[in-house]
């Protein structure tokens, strides 16, 4: 692989090579995307009969990946949405459980008001005072 800046290049050709060789410093799982998505090209703009040179690179370095001879870790951005989804969820679980809560809660003082409401319709008043509670001791 000649890897290094070559005259010859274009400057797309070069963003391309750059964009490969950040990929396999940092261990991530090379592809034709991988390395177009790398160079801020968009998905699938990297072909084979366009850049034969870099491609070859590329297929090259992927035999090594799936014979496990060059280890490659995942995407850190997959790795963020994973642990982003799995947070997305608990805080699903944990908002079903807090609404669950009101609601019963909500029931509750309905059931109050309602019993207040009874009471209050049973209490002897005066014209002149309020009702007020004779409390003695037991």
């Amino acid at each position: 692989m000649s890897e290094e800046k070559s005259s010859n290049r274009t400057p797309l050709q070069q963003a391309y090579w750059d964009a490969f060789i950040r990929l396999r410093q940092r261990g991530e799982v090379i592809s034709y995307d991988t390395v177009a998505i790398e160079a801020g090209k968009g998905k699938g703009d990297l072909r084979k009969a366009r850049q034969l040179e870099i491609c070859a690179a590329i297929e090259e370095y992927q035999k090594l990946q799936e014979n496990n001879i060059i280890p490659a870790r995942k995407f850190q951005a997959v790795e963020r949405i994973s642990v982003i989804d799995q947070k997305l969820v608990q805080l699903r679980e944990d908002y079903e459980i807090a609404l669950n809560k009101i609601l019963c809660l909500e029931m509750q003082v309905i059931d109050l008001q309602q019993k207040l409401e009874q009471y209050q319709l049973h209490i002897p008043a005066h014209r002149d005072r309020p009702f007020r509670l004779n409390v003695t001791a037991c």
